[in-house]
């Protein structure tokens, strides 16, 4: 890939670590004071080396001077973590995990393939081997295919970049952590899509166990993979020998270090799936949820009839209306799903649509059905407060046509409503 860089693959085949030379905090409490016992830990990753050096409030009574480090860091895009559990559902304290133990436990001064806080690999390449003899067959073999930053894009989870501004954002802390809990959506999605196979101590979506393993050391072909091999019965745990300094998974699973990070962002409040406990992937009669990248799915169909004129009563790209609109957009994106077509007065319904409850949130493809008006929402729009992205017009007006617009546009009361993918 033209301008990606020239250097080693494989997490551990870093070189320069910088363990030792992390300066200690420039406020440091006396220990007489606070009760708190300081000792010098193994430096900070390159990525949070910029970390201020404060002194932020802690529950334990022994912290590294770098651990308070990264401590204060975490609690500075708090908000920002605890957006990205709500917008993905998955454990805060999985994303913030991966972003301490990143910085505290694999402590690097640089990285050839990773950026920014988590350190997400933004490249691969299965012919390392080459590069002593071959540079440019091994440049030629290097690809962002394969890395989970890519695939949470392929899913539409994530919106799809070019790889110089995927790094650029990746590079940033709110890009990091978006990514980072996309990935983990995705992990917790796929187990959901196969059934939630095996057995868990947690929900995945509340796991940190489970999401940060596979957010180290797997990606979405590996762990789709993993799925077929699963038995019913197989407990689901991370590696239960490595030392704290090679998995993620055994770091968190210490309660010392669960709360420290929760310490830092708080405990989780992701939701219990709906439908009487189930995973949103898993069947429990004739219809399921759609998981995220299916309704994300379901809204790149829609926007692929942008700009279609308004057409009462038209089901095509010359002219369609809003609730044809809505009706193509699900059929389109979903292979299974052949529903027949149902008029805005009587969505409310159907079988393959579910209100939400009133403490789940909406995501891109959740369909917003109003009085006389029915669209999708979308959680990324291009201008602020456009989320409702929809066919507008009317009997005597074919524009604007398929565009995005403002809810409040069409009445103060709506109702969100969630797509179902047939189970057979």
């Amino acid at each position: 890939m033209p301008g990606m860089p020239v250097g080693p693959a494989g997490k551990r085949e870093e070189l320069g670590a910088i363990k030792g030379k992390t300066a200690p905090l420039t406020a440091t409490p006396a220990p007489g004071t606070t009760g708190i016992e300081y000792f010098q830990g193994d430096g900070i990753s390159f990525e949070l080396r910029d970390a201020p050096a404060v002194c932020v409030p802690t529950s334990l009574s022994k912290i590294s001077y770098e651990e308070m480090q990264v401590l204060g860091w975490l609690r500075t895009y708090r908000s920002q973590i605890i957006a990205a559990e709500s917008e993905f559902n998955v454990d805060r304290r999985a994303i913030a995990a991966a972003i301490a133990w990143e910085a505290l436990k694999n402590v690097w001064s640089f990285s050839v393939h990773a950026v920014g806080p988590g350190k997400p690999h933004t490249w691969r390449s299965d012919s390392f081997l080459w590069l002593p003899i071959a540079p440019e067959a091994w440049l030629n073999s290097v690809t962002d295919e394969g890395t989970w930053v890519k695939q949470v894009e392929d899913a539409h989870i994530l919106p799809n970049r070019t790889f110089a501004d995927r790094n650029k954002l990746l590079r940033t802390p709110s890009g990091a952590i978006q990514y980072i809990g996309a990935i983990m959506d995705l992990i917790a999605t796929i187990y959901e899509e196969n059934g939630s196979p095996g057995v868990c101590d947690l929900p995945i979506r509340k796991n940190p166990v489970i999401l940060t393993n596979e957010y180290q050391g797997s990606d979405a072909n590996k762990w789709k993979a993993r799925m077929k091999t699963i038995k019913k019965d197989e407990p689901l745990t991370g590696p239960k020998h490595d030392p704290d300094t090679k998995s993620m998974a055994v770091w968190i699973s210490k309660p010392r270090n669960l709360q420290y990070i929760e310490d830092a962002v708080g405990p989780t409040e992701v939701r219990d799936s709906p439908n009487k406990d189930q995973d949103a992937g898993a069947c429990t009669s004739d219809y399921r949820d759609a998981t995220s990248p299916e309704s994300a799915k379901i809204l790149e169909k829609a926007k692929a009839y942008e700009g279609t004129p308004y057409k009462y009563g038209g089901a095509s790209k010359d002219g369609i209306d809003c609730s044809h609109h809505v009706w193509k957009a699900i059929n389109d994106a979903l292979p299974n799903a052949r529903y027949e077509y149902m008029a805005t007065d009587g969505l409310d319904s159907v079988p393959w649509l579910r209100k939400l409850k009133t403490d789940e949130s909406p995501v891109s493809g959740d369909v917003v059905l109003f009085d006389h008006h029915v669209g999708f929402y979308d959680q990324n729009p291009d201008k602020p407060g456009y989320t409702l992205y929809s066919a507008r017009g009317d009997q005597t007006r074919s524009t604007p046509g398929v565009t995005s617009g403002m809810p409040a546009w069409f009445g103060a009361k709506s109702t969100l409503l969630r797509v179902r993918v047939p189970c057979k």
